[in-house]
């Protein structure tokens, strides 16, 4: 048995400006397209959540929705303040104490963070910044989400979009 954790960063949205609050915006025409590109190469890989986890922003529930879509599942849903910040620490922690029952975790969240994060947890910086929609996806020899830190990593694989 494993686990599998896909780090994603939120579709390419709107530029708010000073107009509308960051959390509000929303992504555009072409991020949906560039979401669903990355959403058919995970079904290409047979890579489909059993739980997804968004920030509160928009975009990013947005993106997950385009993601989920696409891979034509409907699986719970989760919104994380945490996963808004900075603090990939606070991340990690949550995700350690993940149900056992779920083996594939979606997390869409915004930069620094989904970059911080991919590194921590592969303990590589080798996937550098994520631009819009890129994901990484990082698979553990374990069965039990609070060993991640100390399993053997089994796959490191980055999707992007080709539409850019």
């Amino acid at each position: 048995m494993s686990k599998s954790i896909i780090i994603m960063r939120h579709a390419l949205s709107e530029n708010g400006g000073w107009l509308m609050p960051d959390a509000d915006r929303h992504i555009l025409p072409e991020g949906i397209r560039q979401t669903e590109e990355v959403a058919r190469k995970m079904l290409d890989s047979g890579l489909v959540p059993d739980m997804v986890w968004t920030s509160h922003a928009q975009r990013a529930i947005e993106t997950a929705q385009v993601v989920l879509e696409t891979l034509n599942v409907d699986v719970e849903q989760q919104i994380l303040r945490i996963l808004y910040g900075e603090e990939e620490e606070s991340v990690i922690e949550a995700v350690c104490l993940c149900d056992n029952s779920t083996e594939c975790l979606l997390v869409v969240a915004h930069n620094p963070l989904v970059s911080r994060l991919a590194s921590r947890l592969s303990g590589s910086s080798v996937f550098g910044w994520f631009a819009t929609s890129d994901l990484v996806w990082l698979e553990f020899d374990t069965d039990d989400w609070s060993k991640i830190m100390v399993s053997e990593i089994t796959n490191k694989t980055k999707i992007s979009s080709v539409m850019r």
